[in-house]
């Protein structure tokens, strides 16, 4: 089954330091011509049946600095200013700016925007609408945008298709952060109140925008001023509602559905078997999916509590039975499996035994001298999320056999979303950041800067755990002021060690963005084993903006 994977958790594997060489997009210069031609060869129209995973039923939210907005929102109605691909080594891809440069020792970052784009209502795409988005962040602390405002000392736009940003201190992550943020229209969003405003009839830039819709389907159709000449290939989208994983799985292989994002146990004689035109492709490289503990709540705010419920887990027997053997048991410093070898130092991917020990976790419990632990403490996931549902029950009886009481709290999706940000749970399964470089997760996940103002917004991703560390902070601040990959990794293998030894949050399984199921009935162009293009998964964004952009009728 999915997870709706953190809005803009999603992005990946960016070169943070001054990258010289650029991807040229369709339309530019010499490839315009074949591109044009190649256009005219493929088929156009159709609809596009999707299912990133159950809701139960939709709002219509599209909004896309909601904390929860409805699927499609991110890249295929909004566009970044560049996109990371993460499947073509971490190339950035120009895409709403068609270059950008740094300057002034990595001072000033400019994007160029490229001419003659156009709101989906027609008028025009300026330098003027970048600059606007950015203050909203500046002024709104549920809009992220990586701490920007931390290091910008100011934007400036000397014409319609130029964005500087000036810093008053060297930030090369700051790329990656600047670069996916998708930019939303001034005319528009100077009306509403950015954070809060459902923005029901989305006006943006990317190939799609808001067709019919009710609480148990909507579309999406062609953005007839799409900057991308002949594309969108596909006319509509559809987006039906399902209360749970069974009724869309069903779907999934009856073909009623062309895409979808779900945990289908034992895919291959379930779903593919069933239809030659059924395809699955488990990438596992995306984000950890993690046990979350709430550092302010007593009795998680002790590290030999947390440590003993990290020790008491069995992740093996998690990844085996939960999540039906597609992915790996975690490790203490949540570095991903395409990041070990280079960035994983040795000693904290070995901390904690991938089957967990009882007897370790008795001991460590011990420890917590003082410590009321008899209470009985939920774990919060969201309902009709089968996998994370049985990982939960799994841990509940596990926490059982070292004497802590744990229940599971299966909750709407919103309301799920809503306790993480104001702090109101105990535990909670859920996903975590994502980027080119463990960094980006110790970033966006550890440090004070990310913790969620008390009572006030928060983003998808942000420091739940409310846990920080000034050492960890300033790691990753040394980490932003270079760019040489050698003393980058150093930072890193520091960083883990720190998060490992205090244990904040416990590591359940690498690679939350495995899910993806497609369907060459209809529609071909998908990313598959012998057409590693992209990320496949429909809910991870960017890369299902390319995905989108790719297929086409058959």
């Amino acid at each position: 089954m999915s997870k709706q994977r953190a809005w803009r958790v999603l992005t990946h594997f960016v070169v943070v330091a001054v990258i010289a060489s650029l991807i040229a997009l369709p339309g530019q210069n010499a490839r315009a011509k074949a591109t044009n031609a190649h256009s005219a060869a493929i088929k156009h129209g159709g609809t596009v049946v999707i299912n990133w995973g159950p809701k139960g039923s939709w709002t219509r939210n599209f909004n896309p600095f909601s904390n929860s907005p409805t699927d499609g929102t991110l890249e295929l109605i909004y566009e970044p200013l560049l996109m990371f691909n993460q499947m073509k080594g971490g190339a950035v891809v120009p895409w709403l700016a068609s270059k950008y440069a740094w300057s002034h020792g990595n001072k000033t970052l400019t994007f160029y925007l490229r001419p003659n784009v156009k709101w989906n209502d027609g008028k025009p795409f300026t330098s003027a609408d970048v600059k606007f988005s950015f203050m909203l962040a500046k002024t709104n602390p549920g809009i992220t945008c990586g701490d920007c405002w931390t290091f910008l000392s100011g934007i400036s736009t000397p014409n319609k298709t130029t964005v500087v940003f000036n810093f008053k201190k060297v930030n090369t992550t700051l790329l990656y952060y600047l670069g996916r943020f998708d930019p939303v229209p001034q005319h528009v969003f100077a009306n509403l109140d950015p954070v809060k405003a459902t923005n029901p009839s989305p006006v943006a830039t990317g190939p799609f925008k808001v067709g019919s819709f009710s609480s148990q389907v909507f579309t999406l159709v062609r953005n007839k001023y799409y900057w991308q000449k002949g594309k969108p290939y596909v006319d509509t989208l559809k987006f039906p509602a399902y209360t749970g994983n069974d009724s869309a799985q069903l779907a999934a292989v009856n073909g009623e559905l062309d895409w979808a994002g779900l945990l289908i146990p034992d895919a291959q004689n379930t779903y593919a078997a069933k239809n030659p035109n059924n395809h699955f492709w488990f990438q596992g490289v995306g984000a950890p999916v993690s046990l979350w503990l709430n550092n302010s709540q007593a009795p998680f705010n002790n590290v030999h509590v947390r440590k003993a419920i990290a020790l008491a887990i069995n992740r093996a027997q998690i990844a085996k039975i939960a999540e039906y053997g597609y992915t790996d048991a975690g490790n203490a410093g949540f570095v991903q499996p395409q990041f070990s070898k280079k960035w994983g130092d040795s000693s904290v991917l070995k901390m904690l035994p991938a089957g967990g020990s009882a007897s370790k976790a008795k001991t460590e419990l011990s420890k917590a001298k003082g410590v009321d632990t008899s209470g009985t403490y939920k774990i919060e996931v969201v309902q009709g999320w089968t996998d994370w549902n049985t990982a939960a029950q799994l841990i509940a009886n596990q926490l059982k056999g070292v004497g802590i009481n744990a229940t599971v709290e299966p909750l709407a999706f919103g309301d799920y979303v809503s306790h993480l940000q104001q702090g109101n749970f105990g535990m909670a399964i859920s996903w975590m950041a994502a980027g080119p470089t463990p960094f980006y997760l110790y970033h966006d996940d550890f440090t004070k800067a990310e913790i969620p103002p008390a009572g006030g917004p928060a983003g998808a991703l942000a420091n739940f755990s409310r846990w920080s560390s000034p050492q960890l902070d300033g790691l990753i601040s040394s980490y932003q002021k270079t760019s040489n990959v050698k003393q980058q990794v150093s930072i890193v293998k520091q960083a883990q060690k720190i998060i490992a030894n205090a244990m904040p949050i416990v590591p359940l399984f690498a690679g939350g963005d495995l899910w993806n199921e497609y369907s060459t009935r209809h529609f071909v162009g998908w990313p598959s084993p012998s057409s590693p293009y992209d990320i496949g998964s429909p809910y991870n964004h960017p890369s299902n903006l390319d995905v989108i952009l790719h297929i086409h009728l058959k």
